[in-house]
């Protein structure tokens, strides 16, 4: 399933829960990823690939740790209680990041692949 399937997908149970939050979120993405395949358009492309989609899936989670940090200095905790929530809703469609011993073992075959080559 690619990943226009997944957030297609999950906005459709998100509204059937009737999860309001989520929805919100699901839908933002989707027109923001709407926006950026308008954008591509000039240069030929229909669909802009995942690696874009990731790209912009990072870059939207940027501007929202942005704002929970103003929003913290400026004593709005609900508001940025509500920035972290759609965070976490970003972060389900980007890949798992490597961390601890994973980082470390991909570090070690890194060293190995080198030492071979």
């Amino acid at each position: 399933m690619s990943l226009r399937e997944q957030i297609t997908a999950a906005t459709k149970s998100a509204m059937l829960a009737r999860d309001a939050a989520r929805t919100s979120t699901l839908r933002m993405i989707q027109a923001r990823l709407k926006d950026t395949d308008i954008a591509a358009r000039p240069s030929g492309v229909t669909e802009v690939p995942d690696a874009e989609i990731f790209a912009m899936l990072r870059s939207m989670i940027k501007s929202r740790r942005d704002s929970v940090t103003l929003y913290r200095q400026g004593g709005r905790e609900e508001l940025a209680a509500k920035e972290e929530a759609e965070i976490a809703v970003i972060e389900e469609f980007l890949p798992q990041t490597l961390t601890g011993p994973a980082l470390d073992m991909g570090q070690a075959s890194g060293v190995v692949k080198a030492a071979l080559s």
